[in-house]
């Protein structure tokens, strides 16, 4: 689905194949790939993290999550879906064959393509999955707590300090004239489920 959707979009992009994608078309392409796939991947992950939970078949689990939450509730958690894939699919599909085209531009090299892809590959490989694994982590217990109970995404990343982490230049001046980052305006108000 990502290879499909990749095509698809370097189409769009470059005019049915009129010119050769740039290094940031091809990236942002894979994406975009990537994002789209979660469509799809997002209930399969669900559905595979609620069988193991509940011990059950993948037609049970389905069964179970539509009976129990509604139909819309195999999308649970498809945006940290949609942010993984869409930065795995960019290292393999967008930033491996670009590290590996730089690399055959340089003297020398214009004749290694598989020393250049080994390497382009492992490069992308570690930027991906250190950029991703962090996200898929969250989705996954995201994905696992279905009614949100115990997990929210959104106060989750507020209360825990990630958007500090993410966003550390960004910062308000309340009527007091302090400085305080305006996502955590009520941290310390709020009641912890934990």
């Amino acid at each position: 689905m990502q290879m499909v959707a990749n095509g698809i979009l370097e189409r769009l992009v470059t005019g049915n194949g009129a010119r050769p994608a740039s290094s940031t078309e091809s990236i942002g392409c894979a994406l975009g790939a990537g994002a789209i796939s979660a469509s799809l991947y997002g209930p399969v992950e669900l559905t595979a993290i609620h069988a193991q939970k509940l011990g059950v078949s993948s037609a049970s689990a389905v069964g179970h999550l539509v009976r129990s939450h509604g139909l819309s509730s195999l999308w649970h958690g498809v945006a940290p879906t949609a942010a993984r894939e869409a930065i795995y699919t960019a290292g393999y599909l967008g930033l491996a064959p670009v590290i590996t085209a730089k690399l055959m531009m340089q003297q020398g090299w214009e004749q290694s393509f598989y020393a250049a892809a080994v390497i382009g590959s492992c490069i992308a490989g570690v930027v991906a999955n250190v950029t991703s694994h962090p996200i898929d982590t969250a989705k996954t217990v995201v994905q696992a707590d279905i009614t949100g109970a115990r997990y929210h995404i959104t106060s989750d990343a507020r209360s825990s300090g990630f958007l500090d982490w993410m966003f550390p230049f960004q910062a308000r001046v309340d009527g007091h004239g302090a400085t305080d980052r305006p996502w955590r305006a009520n941290q310390y108000n709020q009641t912890s489920v934990y």
